[in-house]
């Protein structure tokens, strides 16, 4: 949906007012699930296209390689964190659940699961001392002790295939 904005110019020199179609809606996204992996921009462009980017041209993105070859840029958000952090979570196979721009092809992570021998599975860090589940690579905030890193496989039922 659009609507029209006048420029508010009024002047006996002015023949007409001009106008313009401005949105009134946000553009299209929707919620999906990709596999692939994770890995800075500048690796993944390197591997999908066989070209060698001029130096440290891409910076600290992240995009996830697709398993149909297609590049898409991760937003560095909250919920992405789980991959800007901790680099063992990169290169390896994933699912995600993304919040996909349908204009810019920018992915929103919504969820993570690992993907081992064609299974899903739940990954996160857990605290053994606290028995405290998180999903963020960072000292368990209650005892300050280190984290590890899970992985179990996903129910039947609960698996997003």
């Amino acid at each position: 949906f659009f609507f029209q904005a006048e420029d508010g110019i009024r002047d006996y020199k002015v023949t007409g007012v001009q106008t313009c179609a401005l949105p009134i809606c946000a553009p299209p996204s929707k919620n999906v699930r990709l596999r692939g992996s994770v890995l800075p921009f500048r690796e993944a462009v390197e591997k999908r296209f066989d070209a060698p980017l001029v130096e440290k041209w891409g910076g600290d993105l992240l995009v996830l390689l697709a398993d149909d070859g297609r590049v898409y840029p991760l937003l560095p958000t909250e919920t992405a964190r789980f991959f800007y952090q901790d680099e063992q979570m990169q290169r390896r196979p994933m699912e995600l659940g993304v919040r996909l721009d349908d204009r810019s092809q920018t992915i929103d992570l919504i969820d993570v699961h690992s993907v081992k021998d064609g299974r899903l599975n739940e990954i996160y860090y857990w605290c053994e001392i606290c028995a405290i589940k998180r999903y963020q690579k960072k000292t368990c905030e209650c005892c300050q002790g280190p984290v590890e890193v899970r992985e179990h496989p996903v129910e039947i039922g609960r698996a997003h295939v």
